[in-house]
Order: structure tokens, then sequence, then C-alpha cells
């Protein structure tokens, strides 16, 4: 709350010329303290006296000061030329911001917030605004609960239900633009007011669909379990906020009778790290655990996820409205799925669609034949274990791999110019790649009878793409039957092979392979490499690197380039015959040596490392993602984990991969010759 001083002394604006350049920027000034509005400052580094904590002005909702001198506060553009810019930017920075929740600063351990009246209701408005360096940033929130993310976030921000799922995105790899269901949206002022439009007409979540939760939970990964924890609690007629990092002391809170009635008698919530622990306490005061709600991992579970255990109505008291039972209990026997067709929407003519059918014949629902639904349904174990099924990225190429007899099987598909003869045999491949859930013997060929999954499973795969639960009840046959058992008809011929695109990797050495493709990219994305020595503390020291950084900005300390902040391309001189290429994003680095292959998904996982020089070239596709061009070995050992990588727009391809459709791809290096 501010002061009376604040009354008392008004910040005064002004503006001075910026260094030799003549430009002009925005000078706050109190007494002797001045502070300068250079390019790029946010108020976070601008208030170095400590204004706002000394309680002499409030913070401004925003700050954000645009490479010109103008700056945007409160909303509120203010361009530098602007005649009455000066006044404007005076009343927004003395002004007082109407309460919206609790403005006092909360510690990490924090317990109870000071009273407060109820919050207004949050209605998720988005703003859009580029930052200094050209990029589309989105923001939400107001005050200590402001928020913003790049581009880069869209992931997290429909994976935590800030915005509703899209039926199709994808981001540049430049972040130079975003795609959203059809629309394109570019990094300039047009395209962030657009983005903005759509974002808090289209995409916000709906009133029925933000029922608030007695139990919050905010993903944070500042705090040790990387998520923060909201609830309130009634004391002597009083309520009370309770916000921090989730933590044991906050459980405790929150499961004390005398201190909160959220949880269910007899319920124990126990921080185990990595893990949640829900045990049912006994009479004889032992503790048992509860079938409905096994030990859950914080490290792979979402916020949403997380709060809704948290509100599960076998956890919290009240009437369940809150949140859905997490884990719902099996009821009946669903109808089976017998069939997958793959058919075409009349409606959507760019992509395939899947048909799932029942043994009775009925047609259940359909979903997008697309490289992420396959995908899915593979990681779900929908498939036989022993066969691989996967779609290209560009949704045209459909496989059925046998990892028993190293035999693979495949199909090219074109939305509009397939055969139905074509589409058959993939519905036919899919089909008999399903899982059984009864032993069937030779004789019953029929795809009905041959295999069927649980309509439940399906179902779960039709609603969302994002998860697909294994199979509960299935009884395989013995042996399992080899892929030329499940595709019995001829195979389709393989594509031939272009001579001139496999001529072109002929190059053994990984060193210069490494040099070839940095400088390659250099020239091909149009950025000039920063040469600079760095040190490691007792590790390594005046080590060269050269560094493309696609955020444009200079790296000063080797950290930088081990955080989630850098993207982009860098080369590790270790040694004259040890030269490390490295790609890193949203921190998943994957660093490409002579003698091994480390990858690291997330920064806080466990790199993985495979033995041998798997890197021949460069490519991108017409999507301008990235190709890695690698031994077709290494394509083998990283098809089960390249998920993770996918989703950063990432491929990993073989040389003949590129020579069955070289026209689908640009070479970065090797180069074709002129």
């Amino acid at each position: 709350m501010t002061t009376t001083s604040s009354h008392e002394k008004q910040v005064r604006a002004s503006t001075r010329p910026r260094g030799n350049t003549g430009e002009l920027i925005f000078v706050l000034s109190l007494d002797k303290e001045r502070i300068a509005l250079e390019p790029g400052t946010t108020w976070s580094h601008a208030d170095r006296y400590k204004w706002v904590v000394r309680g002499l002005i409030e913070e401004p909702q925003m700050l954000h000061v645009f490479p010109d001198g103008s700056i945007e506060i409160n909303s509120e553009n203010i361009p530098i030329t602007d005649p009455a810019a000066i006044a404007k930017l005076e009343h927004q920075i003395n002004k007082h911001h109407p309460p919206i929740g609790s403005h006092a600063a909360t510690p990490a351990s924090a317990t109870v917030v000071k009273a407060a009246a109820p919050t207004a209701p949050d209605l998720r408005r988005f703003r859009v605004k580029l930052d200094h360096f050209g990029h589309l940033m989105i923001e939400w929130g107001h005050g200590i609960d402001r928020e913003e993310t790049g581009l880069r976030g869209v992931a997290s921000l429909i994976t935590n239900g800030r915005i509703r799922k899209p039926e199709h995105y994808r981001v540049d790899p430049m972040q130079r633009s975003i795609e959203i269901d059809g629309v394109t949206y570019e990094c300039n002022e047009a395209g962030a007011k657009k983005l903005e439009a759509a974002l808090n007409s289209y995409y916000a979540p709906r009133a029925d669909e933000r029922k608030a939760a007695a139990i919050e939970i905010k993903e944070n990964l500042a705090a040790s379990t990387g998520f923060d924890i909201h609830f309130r609690t009634t004391h002597a007629g009083v309520t009370h906020d309770i916000k921090g990092h989730l933590n044991q002391e906050l459980l405790d809170v929150l499961q004390d009778p005398a201190k909160s009635d959220l949880i269910q008698p007899g319920i124990h919530l126990l921080l185990s790290p990595p893990n949640l622990l829900i045990r049912r306490r006994r009479p004889d005061m032992g503790e048992e655990k509860i079938p409905e709600l096994p030990d859950v991992n914080l490290l792979r579970l979402t916020s949403i996820q997380l709060q809704q255990i948290f509100n599960h109505p076998l956890v919290r008291r009240g009437d369940g409205t809150a949140a859905a039972p997490v884990l719902p209990a099996a009821t009946g026997h669903p109808e089976e799925i017998a069939e997958l067709r793959v058919i075409r929407n009349p409606e959507d003519k760019k992509l395939l669609w899947l048909e799932c059918v029942s043994i009775t014949g009925k047609t259940l629902a359909t979903k997008a034949l697309t490289h992420h639904n396959i995908a899915d349904l593979q990681n779900g174990g929908c498939f036989l274990p022993h066969l691989k099924v996967g779609l290209s990225l560009d949704h045209q190429r459909l496989s059925v791999h046998d990892l028993q007899t190293h035999k693979e099987e495949s199909i090219t598909l074109e939305p509009v110019s397939s055969a139905a003869e074509i589409l058959g045999e993939a519905s036919r491949m899919l089909t008999q790649a399903l899982k059984r859930s009864a032993p069937v013997s030779a004789s019953e060929s029929a795809p009905a009878v041959a295999s069927a999954v649980s309509a439940e499973q399906t179902q779960q795969f039709i609603a969302s793409a994002d998860a697909f639960a294994p199979p509960t009840q299935t009884v395989e046959a013995a042996p399992p039957p080899t892929l030329r058992d499940a595709l019995p008809s001829p195979s389709i011929p393989v594509l031939p092979l272009d001579p001139g695109t496999v001529e072109l990797f002929c190059e053994t050495d990984a060193l210069h392979i490494n040099q070839e493709v940095f400088r390659r990219l250099s020239i091909h994305l149009g950025i000039a490499p920063q040469d600079i020595s760095l040190s490691l503390p007792y590790v390594f020291e005046n080590r060269r690197f050269e560094i493309l950084n696609f955020e444009r900005q200079e790296i000063t300390n080797v950290m930088e380039l081990r955080g989630t902040d850098f993207y982009g391309f860098y080369l590790s001189h270790v040694s004259e015959k040890k030269l490390l290429l490295v790609y890193a994003c949203n921190g998943m680095h994957i660093e490409w040596g002579p003698d091994k292959c480390v990858l690291q998904p997330t920064i806080k996982s466990e790199a993985e490392e495979y033995r041998g020089s798997v890197l021949l070239g460069m490519a991108q596709d017409r999507n301008n993602e990235f190709i890695f061009v690698v031994d077709p070995e290494f394509k083998k050992w990283i098809a089960p984990r390249e998920m993770p990588y996918t989703d950063e727009n990432l491929q990993f391809l073989t040389v003949a991969d590129l020579a069955t459709a070289p026209h689908n791809f640009s070479l970065i290096w090797p180069q074709r010759p002129a």
C-alpha cells in the first residue's frame, strides 16, 4: 500500500540524449535520484533506488522500453516524440492501481498472507507485445502474479490450461511467427495485436473451464518441487490466504484439522522427493495406500494434473465439483475396437483421418492421422509390443517395423491423390498391428476378430492426443506373430533412392563435419558467429567457443550456454582433435562429438550417451524444421526417445530418408553442386 509520502513526493519525468546518437530517452527523477529508461529496461532493473520497496510509488503493472526510446507503461503507449509524453509518463508512474489481490511480497517458504477481501475474478486476459529483440511475448496476470513467456512457452500454456488447446499450432524454429489453426501471426506490431485479439477472443478458457479449485497448483521452476500451492483457511472467522512453494510445511498446514478443513479426515500427504505419497490412516494408527490414488512422480505431472489430485474427492472435502476424479474406477465392459481405418475428411483436405470401428461395426469417432497421434498410440501400448508403428513428420509415410525380424513395411500416403486401395492397405497395416484382446487361431483372418482394443482406451486417444493409457486387460497370442504374419498381403515396393543425394554424404571425418555444418549454418541463417574464450573454474580455462545465438545476444559466461534461455548452436574447441557441435533449445541439449553423441531432453533430465560418430550432415524441411542426418543405427536407437526432440521442431533422418524425397528438403551441409 502506498504511504502518505507518495502523495508528497512525486516522481518527475524528463528526456535527455542517449550517448552521441542524438536519440532521446526518458529519465525519472525523485530528489537527487535519477533513473534512465534505456531500451530493453524492465522495472526490476530500473528501480535500483527501491522506490517501490520504500513505499514512494506503486510498481507499474507493466513497463516496456522500445529501441527508439518510446515506452509502454500500464498498457499505455507513450511515444517519445509526443508533446504530452512527459505529462503522460508522470501520470502513469505516480498512478495508484486498484487492488487486485495482495501485493505483499511472499517469501519462498511462505506461510500465511494477511487476510484480504476476496480477489477479483481472474479473466485470464492476455497482452501480446514485442520485446527489444522483436520477438513476440505473451503476458497474463496482474501485480505479483503477472507472468510472461515467449512463443516457445505456448506449449506450456496449453499444458497448464492457461489457453485452450487449438486444433493445430506451430512455432517457427527461428521464432519469426506462430501459426494457430491455419492463421499465421508474424513478429511485428500488427501480428502482436492480431495474436492478442485471437487469444482473448478464441483461446482464453471459458467460464465453465475455469471453475475455481479449492486447492490451486501452479508451476514454478524456482520451487524445489517445481510447483506452488495456494489455498484458503478460516480461523476465528477470518479468511487467510496460504500461498507459497509446495513443500511439507504447507502440506502440514493443509492437512491440519485445526487450521484447514479442506482435506478428508485420515488423509496423510507426504513429500518424498520426487514423489508425493498419499496415505490413509488406519484405526490402529498405521497407514495404508489408497488403491485409487497411487504415488505420483512430481517430475512427470503438469500443474493441472497435480491440482486434480489434490482436489480428488478421496483427498479433498466438499462436493467434489472442483475437479473430476483423476483415476476413475473401471465400470462395465466397454465396447472393443476391432479396426482402424484411414479415411478422407471432406472438411479437411490437407490431412487424412483415422476412424475407430468396434467389433459390432459401429463407428466410434475419428482423429486426424498425424505423426503425434500415431506416436501417442505407439507410446500408449496400443500396438503389438514387437511392432513399431510410425508416421513421418509430413504425415505421408506410414511404416511398421518388426523389432524381432528387423523387417519393415511402409506405404506412402497423399491426402488428395492416394487411391482407395492405398488407404485400404494403410488401414489393414494399422488394424493388424493392434494388440489382441484374446488368443486368436490362425484360421481367424478377419481384422474384426484378429485384434481389438478397448473403447475406453480409444476414447482417451480421441479426447486428447497428449496422453494415451495402455490397455488394461490384454492376452497376447503365443508365440507373438511376426511382421509377415501380421501383414500377409504383398509388401509395398520401397521407393527408389536418389543417387545424387546419396553420393553427397561421403565425408567420414567428424571434426570436418562439425566445422562445415556450423560454417554453413552461419551462412544459411545469416547470423555472424560470436568467437569468444570462456572458462569454467576447476574444469577448463580459456576454451574457444564459436556461438550462433538465435536471440542475437552476446554470451559472456559459459553457464549461459547451459541455461534454458539460450537458443542456437555453438562449437566447443576442446582440443585440436576434439570439436563438439552443440544444439540447445529451451533447456534441451544435443552434443555431437567425434566419439559419442550426448542427448539431454530437458535441463532437469539425465543425459544419455550413444557411442560413435553418427552425424553425417544437416538439412531443413519445407517447414524450416532442423534435420540432423544421422547413421541408420543411431536412428534405430533414438526412435523410442525422439518425442521430446520432435516437439522442439527437430528431426533425426537417415540419408535414405532424404534420398527417397530429396525435393522435400534443403541441404545445409553437404551442399548440392551448383
